[in-house]
């Protein structure tokens, strides 16, 4: 059981040392423009969604 405490310590020191904010950053930057794409597409579809709604329950149009 000893030989796993060390173990695990040796691998929480490297995850610790490997895991810097430019490390974080580089792995969110590549994805950065899909993630904005999809909020924008999704708040764009709920917006539409519940205007489409509102015209066939013969409801004004809403912005918000």
């Amino acid at each position: 059981m000893e030989g796993a405490v060390s173990g695990m310590s040796e691998f929480i020191s490297t995850l610790a040392a490997g895991l810097t904010a430019d490390a974080i950053w580089g792995a969110i930057a590549p994805v950065a423009p899909i993630m904005i794409i999809c909020v924008l597409v999704g708040i764009g579809r709920r917006l539409a969604e519940k205007n489409t709604n509102n015209l066939i329950k013969g409801k004004g149009i809403k912005t918000k």
